[in-house]
């Protein structure tokens, strides 16, 4: 492997996507530093130069940070970067697996403004604008589709409707959409599976949409459940839907669901014994792994009692469902204390810890972190999800 050279963009990485030979990198930046009391204006720079004035887009009335759209020849390391002038927080960014980049900025009045770019390293440009109501709370929210993009906006202050639009993806006229989806309630779960768009809103009840998107131009609700409890995040299986959620007891919950005659089902649910998972963050789903070879679920949990019922420093292992035939069965965790990501080659099975837990409780009954002198990557076969190698304490616990 050849180093044919290399690049420092000002900002934090908050997206990256490799098409053909080029590499888009979308970072972030404070549009301003404070010395004293005094707040000084920033200018984003690439490998030590400033950005040109021309190549700055404001896409905020309020703009305090930058999105830094950088595109890279992976061939010979030649780069065009754009900056634009965002909200604070409440600006996202997706890039799609064609070149296009979609911003959509939340705005203080209870609307979003949506830009979509097209990248490629001789040139960045701004090809379409639209303005909606609602706002935009995930990139799971926009959805490219064969050309398209669909877009879910969800309640604020004076809007209390989700809406579904569908715009051309490269110049964002609106070609279609269905309002008030559901009132008073949030977008969670959403995936596209095919022609079909999953989508979860909720409040107190979780209603599970099920949308034909075929016709871009003409989308139809043909699947449509409500029920106690809500479903976080959506993961396709070759038949039907997978849902990670909570229960309405405020368990961790896994279900499978089904579309059967233009009907959703819920075949299977399985409860975990326990109340979070990272899986219900932002970013969390990148902690999920499902091996479809296996049927095998995995993803992290926070424990914080031992199987006993003591009390123990809280922190996060890998909870392990078994997906076979419709069914769901919970196996058990397994025992790597921090373990945040889990990767698998072949029949090994590898999850990784931080050094530095996120939590660390003293209790009564502990006084020494189970943490401490913890490795932070174990392997484990995947067939008898035992540890390979000597490593104590490492095990399937059925907590």
């Amino acid at each position: 492997m050849n180093v044919v050279g290399y690049h420092v963009i000002d900002g934090m990485v908050t997206d990256a996507r490799m098409i053909n030979d080029t590499l888009s990198i979308v970072t972030s930046l404070s549009s301003y530093v404070y010395y004293g009391v005094k707040p000084l204006a920033v200018i984003p720079m690439v490998d030590g130069g400033i950005i040109d004035a021309d190549r700055v887009v404001v896409v905020s009335d309020e703009p305090a940070q930058y999105i830094i759209v950088t595109a890279v020849n992976r061939t010979d390391a030649s780069y065009n970067s754009i900056g634009l002038l965002a909200s604070p927080g409440g600006t996202l960014a997706l890039l799609s697996r064609d070149g296009q980049l979609f911003v959509a900025s939340n705005t203080w009045d209870s609307g979003v403004k949506l830009y979509s770019l097209k990248i490629s390293p001789s040139e960045i440009a701004l090809t379409g604008t639209a303005t909606l109501d609602g706002r935009i709370g995930s990139t799971w929210q926009l959805q490219p589709f064969n050309g398209y993009l669909i877009v879910l906006t969800e309640p604020t202050w004076s809007v209390r409707v989700v809406d579904l639009y569908v715009f051309n993806a490269s110049t964002l006229e609106k070609v279609s959409s269905i309002t008030n989806l559901s009132v008073n309630e949030e977008v969670y779960g959403v995936r596209m599976v095919g022609e079909i768009l999953y989508l979860v809103t909720y409040r107190t009840i979780d209603p599970l949409f099920a949308i034909n998107m075929s016709d871009p131009t003409s989308p139809v609700i043909i699947g449509y459940i409500k029920a106690p409890g809500v479903d976080f995040y959506l993961h396709p299986l070759p038949e039907g839907i997978l849902g990670v959620g909570r229960d309405e007891s405020g368990q961790v919950r896994v279900s499978i669901y089904k579309l059967v005659d233009n009907t959703l089902k819920p075949v299977s649910r399985v409860t975990i014994p326990f109340r979070d998972t990272p899986v219900f963050w932002r970013d969390g789903y990148k902690s999920l792994l499902y091996i479809e070879e296996t049927g095998l679920l995995f993803f992290p949990v926070l424990v914080d009692r031992t199987p006993s019922g003591k009390y123990m420093y809280p922190t996060y292992m890998y909870a392990v469902v078994k997906v076979g035939d419709g069914n769901l069965t919970y196996i058990g965790v397994l025992q790597h204390y921090g373990a945040l990501r889990a990767y698998a080659k072949g029949d090994v099975l590898y999850t990784v810890a931080l050094e530095n837990p996120y939590y660390v409780i003293m209790t009564p009954e502990v006084t020494k972190s189970p943490t401490s002198n913890w490795p932070i990557i174990v392997a484990w076969d995947l067939e008898t999800l035992e540890p390979i190698g000597n490593i104590s304490n490492a095990n399937l616990s059925s907590w």
